[in-house]
């Protein structure tokens, strides 16, 4: 029994905090029509929340999004079995701090390291906007749903938002504990209120929860557009039940390759200008599959498609990674059929490095889509223990000789450690003030603040009380955060994994004024 109740601590301490953290500086809206009483209504008057709770993450979410998350309705949700959808209304969509050529596209790829859990309850979301907004669109990895048990206390909220004339709560302006990369797109907003996220509608992969993957867009610079390459009946807005745009989706694998699969890509299809293209971005596994008959299914697949069959060699750790490029790759020609074009940009964090004696097995696994071919060499993990970064792991997978738009020598990473370094930089300065010990004091007591908003559901006698967080949840609560510090100082390379990401990002020019030319 002491074992269970350690455990349900353990979960709920976990998740009151670390599954949130508005950030510096975040406002929220004025609810009008709450009060400072505690007591809801009488159960009769409430509504029956659910006793066999089940959570689709990233969908569930967008269903309660204008109700328990963004109350403002300053954006709108598209909640179908394809996509997540979040863009600005029309009259909030506007462009600045646009300071390159008119017809520059600048594309990023990020892993944003557990963005939305306890990995890094240190995570700057405000900083993370501000590399982002460097770019027009970007893949984006790593990003996480809510705990089981928080998901659960937000649907009951929202279930009396939607279904309770007389809600009433102790705290005015109540927030609740919010997916990280909503309020990523929060704070991307508020540097250019026309970015706009689409992301896959649930979870999926290595970890008890999952992850998924998707792309933050300027909307003001980059469209989405429609194509046939995604299942029809599965892009209905579920909220009203109308059919909605056909815009992105996982990749559309057979049964028997999902079998072999950890994680599948994300895609959706863009255009700037003149440059229309299909996105793709992924995070590869990471462990191998537990089960030899699905190694050697796996390795058997990539072999087959390699120049010398006889002489392809697979590490056991990197043939499930090779073989998700592979599952990809196979699409690519039904991807270009649907969308009509053959413009494919593939991006993300693969797990894989990129070296003269690898180069043969990506060939290989990126053979069903002949022409794409990685791009990207640079060290992109940052290596705490050796103070340096290590593996290049993040890559670009495009064709150079069809996406012409695109400039192969503009691929580089975005090493934010040295731009911190860099006075000329003004990302970098953002990064740079959390080198000083006490600004990082600073942003732990910004994060501890914030949780004074958080409201926690309760069944109280015959109905439900909202209620805030004790002193003691709170600092139960906020142990990682003192950790988070303290790992911190260890060197400037934990100082930053704490702070951004254990990626730094990588990204690349585009034209978009170009003639199309397919």
């Amino acid at each position: 029994m002491r074992i269970f109740l350690y455990l349900f601590c353990f979960i709920f301490f976990g998740n009151v905090l670390f599954y949130f953290s508005p950030g510096p500086n975040i406002k929220y809206i004025k609810q009008t029509d709450l009060s400072s009483h505690v007591e809801l209504p009488t159960q009769s008057n409430q509504p029956e929340l659910s006793k066999n709770f089940s959570y689709r993450g990233p969908l569930d979410d967008c269903l309660i999004y204008q109700s328990i998350y963004d109350r403002s309705k300053n954006n709108i949700s598209d909640c179908t079995l394809n996509y997540v959808h979040y863009y600005p209304t029309e009259t909030r969509k506007f462009e600045k701090n646009q300071k390159r050529p008119k017809h520059e596209l600048k594309i990023g790829s990020f892993n944003l390291l557990h963005l939305g859990d306890n990995q890094a309850p240190m995570k700057s979301f405000s900083v993370l906007a501000a590399i982002i907004n460097q770019w027009d669109i970007a893949g984006a990895q790593e990003m996480m749903p809510l705990g089981l048990n928080t998901a659960e206390d937000n649907q009951k909220l929202n279930d009396l938002v939607l279904k309770s004339t007389s809600i009433k709560s102790p705290v005015e302006n109540w927030t609740v504990i919010t997916p990280g990369y909503l309020l990523v797109l929060s704070e991307l907003q508020k540097l250019d209120s026309s970015w706009a996220l689409i992301l896959q509608s649930t979870s999926e992969g290595e970890g008890g929860s999952g992850e998924m993957a998707g792309f933050f867009y300027r909307s003001s610079t980059v469209q989405l557009k429609e194509w046939d390459y995604c299942p029809f009946d599965k892009a209905v807005n579920i909220q009203n039940n109308i059919q909605g745009l056909n815009l992105g989706c996982l990749s559309q694998v057979s049964a028997d390759v999902r079998k072999l699969t950890s994680r599948l890509a994300f895609a959706a299809y863009f255009q700037s200008g003149n440059f229309d293209f299909i996105g793709l971005t992924t995070h590869n596994r990471f462990r191998p599959s537990m089960l030899p008959k699905e190694i050697a299914a796996q390795k058997d697949a990539i072999c087959n498609q390699h120049s010398q069959p006889k002489k392809c060699k697979i590490s056991k750790d990197q043939i499930g990674r090779y073989y998700e490029i592979y599952a990809v790759a196979q699409q690519i020609s039904e991807m270009k059929e649907k969308a009509h074009d053959a413009d494919v940009i593939f991006t993300g964090d693969f797990n894989l490095e990129l070296t003269q004696k690898s180069l043969d097995i990506w060939k290989a696994a990126l053979r069903p889509a002949l022409g794409l071919k990685p791009f990207q060499k640079e060290a992109t993990t940052v290596g705490i223990k050796f103070s340096k970064m290590i593996s290049n792991y993040d890559h670009f997978i495009f064709d150079e000789k069809l996406t012409t738009e695109c400039e192969p020598n503009s691929v580089k990473a975005y090493d934010f450690l040295k731009a911190a370094k860099n006075d000329a930089d003004e990302v970098g300065q953002v990064i740079h003030q959390y080198f000083d010990e006490n600004k990082r004091i600073q942003l732990a007591e910004e994060k501890k603040k914030d949780t004074d908003s958080l409201v926690k559901i309760d069944k109280s006698g015959s109905g439900y009380i909202i209620r805030k967080l004790t002193e003691i949840e709170k600092e139960e609560a906020f142990g990682n955060l003192d950790i988070s510090l303290e790992r911190m100082k260890f060197n400037e390379y934990a100082l930053v994994q704490q702070l951004i990401s254990d990626h730094i990002p990588i990204e690349m020019s585009c034209r978009t004024d170009l003639q199309d030319d397919d």
